[in-house]
């Protein structure tokens, strides 16, 4: 009380977009809306330095996933990667394969920043990884264990193998 404060209203839902080629010339300030005077009391209100930014874009970074299937043996088909980022959507980031020595697959995506989960599949979900609930870099959410990172900067994930865990 009697302190300035910083007041943030985010209008990114709920109100039509911010057209800033608009000329904006009247802006509204109500001091307790909703509640009468009789109710609010005697108050005084002060207000100072009204800014009005643009809204930011979400960050996002070039993660690189990479999950090694020697240990599932020979793939027919391809290895997808699916989460959280793509609404589990099956087929939509498919993996390339490495060169013929290895069965390493890898996929480059953009990934907005903050914590994802992920899993593998072969042909978009006829297979999936079991994962083990409690093991270290996993989540279970809903009854499913699926792999989980915190994307804060452009990074290439440690290759993992089909159905292990990490660290």
């Amino acid at each position: 009380k009697n302190a300035w404060e910083t007041l943030v209203f985010d209008f990114a839902t709920g109100t039509p977009t911010l057209n800033l080629t608009n000329s904006y010339k009247k802006m509204s300030i109500f001091f307790n809306f909703g509640v009468n005077g009789n109710t609010a009391g005697n108050k005084d209100y002060y207000f100072d330095d009204l800014m009005m930014l643009p809204p930011t874009a979400p960050v996002v970074s070039n993660d690189t996933f990479s999950v090694d299937m020697s240990k599932y043996g020979a793939v027919n088909g391809t290895v997808y990667v699916n989460g959280t980022f793509n609404s589990w959507c099956g087929s939509c980031n498919a993996m390339v394969k490495g060169t013929q020595d290895t069965n390493i697959w890898t996929a480059t995506l953009p990934i907005t920043n903050g914590p994802i989960e992920f899993k593998y599949t072969i042909n978009g979900w006829n297979i999936d990884e079991k994962l083990t609930s409690g093991t270290s870099c996993t989540i279970t959410t809903g009854g499913f264990t699926n792999r989980s990172y915190n994307v804060t900067t452009n990074v290439s994930l440690p290759t993992v193998c089909w159905e292990s865990r990490v660290g």
